[in-house]
């Protein structure tokens, strides 16, 4: 009895101390960091908390009016409370962490424009997993990512499907500074982090009988489950104009998608306007015309294709640009053929291609939704797709052409209108199709992909050294370690001190810092932010078979260790718990006890 006792007394302790730490964590006192620019701001004053989607013309949505309780002058290490703040000023505003989300404008009227959002030059690129060590603190951990989010401008936290709690940081410094903060000051509790996770793209390169000019076209093909449908799909490298204008202008993609901006706003005709000037630059004036979607997420930097004949596609991309740009209305769906066509139409050919239409149009949504999902995950390791163009060139339906053969042989004559049709679909056929088509949409776009020459995409950072004369040659060999792209080396006269330019890939940024600083005993800086992604152009599924190849890059297993491409491709596939062809006993002679004679 005196045991149970001490174990209930125990668990009243826990209970008591978690629920202390909520409690403190709620108290937490956040200042918004604010810069006044016309009026005065006073405690007490009635103002409207502006979002960043907040529009006057919709004054209800995306505002709250709050009153203002606290105010404090940010004096360097000390916080000064006062009643009122001019302008020109920067200070903080306490009690508004529950009505702002990252950016916000305050202002005394509902009627003013509010600020854009922040963008950063540093992107958030790297990911780290996190959890707690004991699992009863889940709560804690995801009450303090929240806080976290809120706190910090530049950090993004997600939850996985799985229900892993990701962090996204600009750099290697600032995961250090989050999940310090995240340990010590908002969850309060200890953490399990992996190592840090850097995001990949997938992509493919020309080979070299499309580089000198004979091109041969290398068309995949995919089917429905029930094998009545069958798709036809070229993937082609996209010229890097095109890659680097939706890469740069993605956000207002987004926003022109989302709805976020008039269709009479200049930003949305000029994005338009300059999308088809760089398509035009590039020689890609009739892709333009059949530009069917941008993927992923209807905004990136992938595109589909539409070159099945006679079929004007009807996607959310096509009716924002043709509707704001072009002032040009949906696409309708086709009718069948009437009976005085389907008198002269013989063959069926007509009815047949009337019909395949049809079915465009029915599960158009589908095949886009295919397209979307296989530019999201690639067929490499599950990583978005950059800079590729997905040819749609054909489509096949089996179970049309026996519908039309059978109403051919019938001679069946039906009536002009949508009620009654050669192939008709129920709303449960409908669903079961449209599975499939969306399947199949996306097998046949990794199917085309995997018929290229893949490569993986890479960020970069740009760095910049400050180093001294003797410094040179280490901070050098440095950055050759780690693949670096040496830009430029110029001395800065007066000084006597030399500024490396050069990009470096960020899988190979961590511990940078700490071996530049041990290679040249502390004289050295850098400075470090996003810059681009770039190809590695490295083949991961290359292996020397000829004598030249083995002879340059030897045997098969020694090439394995310096292919810098597979390896990245293993540890994600390894890290998403993806097949990877590992040999797990490579010599069976070393397994066995030696000590036992044979």
């Amino acid at each position: 009895e005196g045991k149970e006792e001490e174990d209930e007394e125990e668990k009243e302790e826990e209970e008591v101390e978690e629920v202390d730490i909520q409690n403190h964590l709620k108290n937490q006192p956040f200042f918004a960091f604010s810069r006044i620019y016309s009026g005065t701001i006073k405690v007490g004053q009635r103002v409207n908390v502006l979002g960043p989607r907040y529009s006057p013309l919709y004054p209800e949505e995306h505002r709250t009016e709050i009153e203002i309780k606290e105010l404090y002058l940010l004096m360097g290490r000390d916080i000064i409370p006062v009643d009122e703040v001019p302008a020109g000023n920067i200070f903080g505003i306490g009690g508004l962490s529950h009505v702002v989300y990252k950016t916000a404008t305050i202002s005394s009227t509902p009627f003013a424009p509010v600020f854009s959002v922040m963008h950063f030059s540093a992107a958030p690129i790297i990911r780290i997993a996190i959890e707690p060590r004991d699992a009863s603190h889940l709560p804690n951990l995801i009450f303090g990512l929240q806080l976290l989010n809120l706190n910090d401008p530049s950090v993004v936290v997600s939850t996985q499907e799985s229900g892993e709690q990701i962090i996204l940081t600009a750099g290697e410094v600032h995961a250090e500074r989050c999940l310090k903060d995240l340990e010590e000051l908002y969850a309060r509790v200890p953490l399990i982090v992996s190592p840090p996770l850097v995001s990949f793209r997938e992509t493919i390169v020309p080979d070299k009988e499309s580089a000198e000019g004979n091109d041969k076209k290398k068309i995949a093909h995919a089917y429905t489950s029930d094998k009545t449908c069958r798709f036809s799909m070229q993937a082609v490298p996209m010229p890097e104009p095109i890659v680097s204008y939706i890469a740069k202008n993605e956000r207002y993609l987004k926003k022109c998608i989302k709805g976020d901006l008039d269709a009479d706003h200049p930003q949305r005709v000029r994005v338009f306007e300059g999308l088809k000037e760089v398509f035009t630059k590039c020689g890609w004036e009739e892709e333009y015309k059949n530009l069917w979607a941008l993927g992923p997420g209807h905004y990136g930097p992938n595109l589909l294709i539409n070159d099945v004949k006679e079929y004007n596609s009807s996607t959310i991309f096509r009716s924002v640009h043709d509707r704001y740009l072009l002032n040009k209305p949906a696409q309708p769906v086709p009718s069948s053929l009437t009976k005085e066509e389907r008198k002269q139409d013989k063959t069926g050919a007509k009815a047949y291609a009337r019909e395949l239409l049809r079915f465009c149009h029915r599960f158009n949504n589908r095949i886009i939704a295919g397209f979307q999902q296989a530019s999201k995950e690639g067929p490499l390791c599950n990583e978005p797709l950059y800079g590729v163009c997905f040819k749609f060139s054909k489509i096949s339906n089996v179970f049309i052409k026996s519908k039309i053969r059978e109403a051919m042989k019938n001679k069946h004559d039906d009536v002009e209108g949508d009620d009654e049709q050669i192939v008709q679909y129920d709303n449960q056929s409908v669903g079961t199709i449209g599975g499939q088509v969306l399947a199949a949409m996306n097998a046949c776009c990794k199917n085309s992909f995997d018929l290229c020459n893949r490569r993986l995409v890479e960020a970069f950072y740009y760095c910049e050294l400050i180093v001294s004369e003797k410094g040179i040659g280490p901070a050098c060999k440095v950055l050759k370690a780690r693949r670096a792209n040496i830009l430029a080396q110029d001395i800065e006269h007066g000084t006597g001190q030399y500024v490396i330019k050069c990009h470096l890939p960020i899988a190979e940024s961590f511990g940078f810092s700490d071996d530049l600083r041990n290679e040249t005993h502390g004289a050295s800086r850098a400075n470090i932010m996003f810059s681009h992604w770039g190809i590695l152009d490295i083949d991961p599924f290359f292996k020397p078979t000829t004598e030249d190849e083995l002879e340059e890059f030897g045997s098969e297993d020694l090439w394995e260790q310096y292919n810098i491409a597979k390896k990245y491709v293993n540890e994600v596939r390894e890290r998403k718990g993806l097949m990877v062809e590992k040999l797990l006993v490579t010599d069976g002679d070393k397994n066995r006890n030696l000590s036992k004679k044979k």
